[in-house]
């Protein structure tokens, strides 16, 4: 079964982008721009293995989109957040700067899903 990753990112040149290279690697994505849902209804309608997510969105903040992630199953659902806020890093929390570092993002993607659903051959 293929891994899924939303990817929540306000910038749509730069969700599209990210979407186009998750998918050649072989992930199911879902893109959400400004969504109007609550995090939690994402999370259930999508059933993501791991979040992507813009740390300064302006609809759905950092430290909502960890609780929710953390209270949407069992095993809390990965985020990741890209962030130009260099107030995040240091923290436990996963953080790729923007501009995102590719290979830095697909080796972060790999430690955090393994164990759960493998990306496609």
């Amino acid at each position: 079964m293929t891994a899924r990753i939303l990817i929540l990112e306000p910038d749509g040149n730069a969700s599209s982008a990210l979407r186009e290279l998750l998918e050649d690697e072989g992930y199911e994505v879902f893109e959400v721009g400004e969504p109007d849902a609550p995090l939690e209804e994402l999370l259930v309608q999508f059933e993501p293995d791991l979040v992507l997510a813009d740390a300064g969105h302006p609809r759905h903040t950092a430290p909502a989109l960890l609780a929710a992630a953390s209270a949407a199953s069992d095993a809390a659902t990965p985020v990741v957040l890209m962030s130009i806020n260099p107030s995040w890093r240091g923290t436990d929390v996963r953080v790729l700067a923007k501009p995102i570092d590719i290979d830095a993002l697909f080796a972060t993607i790999a430690l955090l899903l393994r164990g759960r659903r493998p990306a496609a051959p």
